[in-house]
């Protein structure tokens, strides 16, 4: 538990450096358009969560979860150096999201360590790995901001190659591997080709993807509602009637997930220009880059995740995930609502005080603590081993789904209306009504969330019963 803690902490800074600059970087330092960032940086991030479903298929039915993780980050590892020299800005993108297809190894290298009815443990060690995975944002949304600052990028990708580095050395020497299948009865080197054919067809795919940016978002959106859909009903011919009963109820934690990471994704893709263009960012003197408020996030769970570990611990499985969710789903439409309020009270100033942005990053990260890792361990609890690996993978694409449905609301509703330097009045408004109502739609859904969830289970049980 410890190695994969470090593991996650390590690879997370490479990817952090992404999360929080790419956009940033596309235009400061390659000077890029503002549309051709926005596009390739959204294209980045949906990615970097529908690849781990095709991870948990590879995983699953080709080669096994170790081997597939060193692939996947060697391949990370050429991206970073390929960065390093400065070359093939776009292949060089697409080998380090190879690495986004071992993120479902970790996921399983945690669930294969408890048994099914461990429910409390799981969820435990998945907070733990959860911390790990805020430590390197919190370190690479650090390095990424004196990046942005500097415009000098060769050492910030030269650091991400040493960071990816120490990440498979640990791997190595401490992860064993679990997943034992009918499938490995098959040589070594067939399971190897085939991976590598694969990662290579999706290297060049995903080039492709970044070479055309612009006219790919909507393509990318209806490829990932659909490969979710087939994999969950995949996953339903292969199930007897009690695991069909648990898929569905994992189908309804997914789509109500997905409205909560449409709304968590607006920061990254619009809040932090809000925070760039109309907030008040100097303190004691110093004008702290856009990055660095995004370590709010990281440092409130660094503090907050321990807390919630040990009130999980004590309350064992007397609270159940629907409950969780309610919980997130709460916090999450306090941060919004605080938006609103801060627009509301401070517009005439311009720009919004500090505390108002400190406010929505802190309640948003505490409905994020209690959702994330209670989704991970649905994963153990709810689905049976042969399509854990799959399923691991298909939660993934709640948040590529997220990503590409709150880029969507980000450009049609909110980016338009965030001036430069100072927020009038009559965008003000426009901005106060989408945080309003989305802060309404997340209240909404911490209510029926748990009806849904548990309703959708008794209904299939009757059904079976009648049949």
């Amino acid at each position: 538990m410890i190695a994969i803690f470090f593991i996650q902490a390590s690879s997370t800074i490479a990817y952090a450096v992404f999360y929080s600059g790419l956009s940033i970087f596309l235009t400061q330092n390659k000077h890029y358009s503002q549309q051709s960032s926005a596009m390739i940086t959204g294209i980045f991030l949906s990615l970097n969560y529908f690849l781990p479903m095709i991870g948990g298929v590879i995983a699953s039915r080709i080669i096994t979860y170790k081997k597939l993780y060193y692939m996947g980050t060697v391949s990370s590892l050429i991206g970073c150096l390929l960065l390093v020299q400065g070359s093939n800005l776009h292949l060089s993108l697409a080998l380090f999201l190879m690495g986004s297809l071992a993120n479902v190894c970790l996921s399983m290298f945690i669930t294969q360590l408890f048994t099914t009815d461990q429910k409390a443990e799981r969820r435990i060690a998945f907070t733990w790995n959860y911390i790990g995975m805020n430590l390197g944002f919190m370190l690479g949304y650090l390095l990424t901001g004196f990046s942005t600052i500097s415009n000098s990028y060769h050492y910030l990708f030269a650091l991400m190659s040493f960071m990816v580095v120490v990440s498979l050395v640990i791997a190595y020497f401490f992860i064993e591997e679990t997943n034992v299948r009918p499938m490995t009865e098959r040589s070594f080197a067939p399971q190897l080709i085939i991976s590598l054919l694969i990662l290579c067809a999706l290297t060049l795919v995903i080039k492709v993807l970044f070479d055309y940016a612009e006219i790919m978002h909507s393509f990318l959106t209806v490829i990932s509602i659909s490969s979710l859909f087939i994999l969950m009903n995949y996953c339903m011919k292969k199930s007897n009637a009690e695991e069909k009963k648990n898929i569905i109820k994992f189908m309804c934690f997914s789509m109500i997930a997905i409205v909560f990471w449409t709304a968590y994704l607006l920061t990254p893709i619009a809040i932090m220009q809000l925070i760039n263009n109309n907030a008040q960012r100097d303190v004691f003197g110093v004008t702290l880059a856009p990055q660095w408020f995004a370590n709010i996030n990281s440092i409130a769970i660094l503090v907050i995740a321990p807390t919630l570990t040990y009130l999980m611990k004590k309350n064992g499985t007397r609270t159940d995930t629907s409950s969780y969710f309610s919980a997130g789903f709460l916090f999450a439409g306090i941060a919004f609502m605080v938006m609103f309020l801060g627009l509301n009270v401070f517009s005439a100033d311009a720009k919004l005080p500090i505390f108002i942005i400190l406010g929505y990053l802190i309640s948003l990260t505490i409905g994020e603590i209690l959702i994330s890792p209670a989704s991970n361990a649905l994963i153990g609890e709810l689905i049976t081993e042969p399509l854990r690996g799959i399923m691991t993978g298909a939660w993934g694409m709640n948040l590529a789904i997220g990503g590409l449905l709150s880029s969507t609301i980000a450009s049609r509703y909110i980016l338009p209306y965030i001036n430069n330097n100072m927020l009038t009045i009559n965008n003000s408004l426009q901005l106060q009504h989408v945080f309003l109502s989305i802060s309404i739609m997340l209240f909404i859904f911490m209510i029926i969330g748990p009806i849904i969830t548990d309703r959708k289970a008794n209904i299939y049980n009757r059904s079976m019963s009648n049949a």
